[in-house]
């Protein structure tokens, strides 16, 4: 049976859906180009211009780790066109220092159209405005670099994306985007899990997740085992922010399976970046989309655990998304469940003895976890 889409559920994704209509032609968009020093670990195509701005091997742009400088990247527009910005992105790591845009037409006679010299360790967005000038290729030439920065080469040079514009450059893309548009992070335990329902699809309770949900077979095997009745699988990945499970359940990890119940608790890793509404979209998003691909699965979703001390931002923003998330509960076959305060002490702080680095729990918080919705899902499961 196939339920409805989630009452609630548009008017949270709502502030994610620009405007676009008005929106003006990226001239650079899915364009070609010809890197002077390709990269040979699969950041080179197509993340310059796939209009994508994001920090991953399959969005972003990086050359090669030679000590040789210059390098460049030359854009091919496909005709001499014309146009006044050029929009530069930069990852929040890597390398890139100075970045100069130069352009031609036909005859690979390149001027000058701007530069700026970037900041490290930061994602920036420059826009490069000129008189009106007609070419077709565009050109940026790296001629030096900042040092290693976060265990990354420090020769390679990290683009995001490049933006060619008849006029004024648009609005950048709100960071609400980030918690509901699926991005790829760990394709090596993706696999993994594509793998495993491959061998055994008959997998009749599932859990979604980050390190919080990849620990549990391990940290707290005991009680894992206690779900062996019911067939679990765990396809839970450390570090994962909501739209990277949107990714991995929009590639596969949900088909050809059929489980009675899925458990999704999501949401911790995006507190450092997006608000609360944002991260509140994705979940919705995560559960929208498990409603779809499992129509008659059962979803068990829990409010993010808490973390850090009592009165920390990251708790509170935590907070503020499960205040909304609860919002998905008593849909048809949708579960809500809080259980958070079953990790607190009196005072509202988090045991070391339950979880040490206020974060993750250890075997004794997997036991309360466990015992706390082991319940709800003997019901799920019936």
């Amino acid at each position: 049976m196939k339920y409805p889409v989630l009452p609630g559920i548009a008017a949270l994704l709502s502030l994610t859906s620009p405007l676009l209509a008005d929106a003006p032609e990226n001239l650079a968009l899915k364009a070609p180009y010809e890197s002077s020093a390709p990269n040979t670990h699969g950041w080179d195509t197509p993340g310059l211009t796939d209009g994508k701005i994001g920090g991953d091997a399959k969005t972003c742009y990086a050359t090669d780790e030679s000590e040789s400088f210059p390098k460049t990247v030359t854009i091919d527009l496909g005709d001499e066109v014309p146009f006044s910005t050029v929009v530069v992105n930069i990852p929040p790591f890597g390398s890139t220092k100075t970045v100069e845009v130069s352009t031609a037409r036909t005859d690979n006679k390149f001027a000058p159209f701007g530069k700026k010299v970037f900041t490290q360790g930061k994602a920036q967005r420059e826009v490069l405005t000129g008189p009106k000038t007609t070419a077709r290729f565009v050109r940026l030439t790296y001629p030096d670099h900042y040092k290693e920065e976060k265990g990354y080469t420090s020769t390679f040079v990290f683009t995001s994306e490049v933006e060619v514009y008849n006029g004024t450059a648009p609005e950048p893309p709100s960071p609400a985007l980030n918690a509901v548009t699926p991005a790829i992070k760990d394709e090596n335990r993706h696999r993994e899990f594509m793998d495993r329902k491959a061998l055994d699809p008959d997998i009749g309770l599932l859990f979604l997740g980050d390190s919080i949900t990849d620990g549990w077979p391990r940290r707290g095997e005991s009680t894992w085992l206690k779900f062996a009745p019911y067939k679990p699988a765990d396809f839970g990945i450390g570090g994962d922010k909501t739209e990277h499970v949107l990714w991995r359940i929009e590639n596969g990890e949900l088909d050809g399976i059929k489980p009675k119940a899925v458990v999704i608790m999501i949401g911790t890793n995006n507190v450092g970046r997006d608000e609360p509404e944002w991260t509140a979209a994705g979940v919705a998003k995560i559960v929208k989309t498990v409603r779809e691909k499992l129509p008659d699965s059962k979803i068990l979703l829990l409010g993010i655990f808490p973390r850090d001390g009592k009165n920390s931002p990251s708790r509170q923003k935590n907070a503020a998304v499960n205040a909304i998330i609860s919002k998905l509960g008593g849909q048809p076959n949708i579960t809500y469940m809080d259980i958070g305060e079953k990790f607190l002490d009196p005072n509202g702080e988090i045991p070391n003895d339950i979880m040490p680095d206020k974060l993750h729990p250890n075997a004794k918080g997997y036991n309360i976890w466990f015992e706390a919705i082991s319940p709800k899902v003997d019901e799920l499961m019936r």
